[in-house]
């Protein structure tokens, strides 16, 4: 299908056609297919098809990034993401700051890890919120991060204010 990984992400395949390029990125069982020409992504979801059994519909959700198109462009957010893990982690009660990282907040790793919180865990969602569509909160939560090996309940209040 003449589809190549591109340098700058190899989980990303272009296949340039005549007038615009086709893009396609598949993670397990999604993916997202887009280019500018509708005649040419018909055919290559065509071709699609011969291969593999394929739902195709207008995508509103691509691994945990909610997306809302509007006549002003595209917008992402995570908000389903978040909902879920705050029930995941039964925080929906949790007194949240106006600013994600209290003001002269130290933390010092524990000497061990209180199994009874899930730190570790939100941790890696928060990085994933970070990473995608809340670039505010990185600082705080990879300064966070850096108490992976020894945690107690400070850290886990500490984390869950910035969910």
């Amino acid at each position: 299908m003449d589809f190549y990984p591109l340098d700058t992400d190899p989980c990303l395949y272009q296949k340039v056609t005549g007038s615009s390029p086709i893009y396609l990125t598949v993670y397990v069982d999604d993916g997202i297919i887009m280019g500018r020409d509708q005649s040419e992504l018909a055919k290559v979801l065509e071709q699609l098809k011969e291969s593999f059994k394929l739902t195709v519909q207008p995508f509103e959700n691509f691994l945990g990034v909610d997306i809302i198109h509007t006549k002003q462009g595209i917008f992402i957010h995570q908000q389903t993401y978040i909902e879920e893990h705050f029930r995941r982690f039964n925080i929906s009660e949790c007194k949240t700051l106006d600013i994600p990282m209290q003001p002269g907040l130290q933390l010092q790793a524990a000497k061990r890890c209180d199994t009874r919180f899930q730190f570790q865990e939100l941790i890696g969602v928060l990085l994933f919120i970070a990473r995608f569509t809340r670039p505010d909160i990185a600082y705080l939560v990879h300064y966070l991060a850096r108490c992976f090996a020894g945690f107690e309940k400070y850290h886990w209040e500490a984390a869950k204010k910035i969910l």
